[in-house]
């Protein structure tokens, strides 16, 4: 099943982000910890990095996105044996995002506020 890629909290008060620069291009082969993308926030630019193997199998936001709201797609990560004509947009949606451990710790454990 294809990777989903979103745009990273990278801070508990981060609501957008933005691409600064994509380092890598569709079709690309990818290892885990390999720098994706550079996001830029309001205060920092990070390096993004892939959490598995695989090849970019498509980059949905171009560098230069602005206000990219935190947890919406911005890439896929195709597996072996998988090719981009298997995804479309609508198919995104229903992948479910693969998050670092240390992210998914920090969004269980401080969950959004609901008023």
């Amino acid at each position: 099943m294809p990777i989903k890629i979103t745009m990273p909290a990278l801070s508990p008060t981060m609501e957008h982000g933005k691409i600064a620069q994509w380092m890598v291009k569709v079709n690309d082969p990818v290892k885990s910890g390999d720098i994706l993308a550079e996001i830029e926030t309001d205060k920092a630019i990070v390096e993004l990095e892939a959490i598995d193997d695989g090849i970019i199998g498509k980059i949905i936001h171009n560098a230069g996105s602005d206000q990219i709201a935190v947890n919406e797609p911005i890439a896929v990560i195709l597996l072996e044996g998988e090719t981009a004509e298997n995804i479309a947009d609508d198919d995104i949606a229903n992948i479910e995002p693969t998050l670092p451990a240390d992210s998914q710790t920090q969004q269980e454990t401080n969950p959004t506020p609901t008023d």
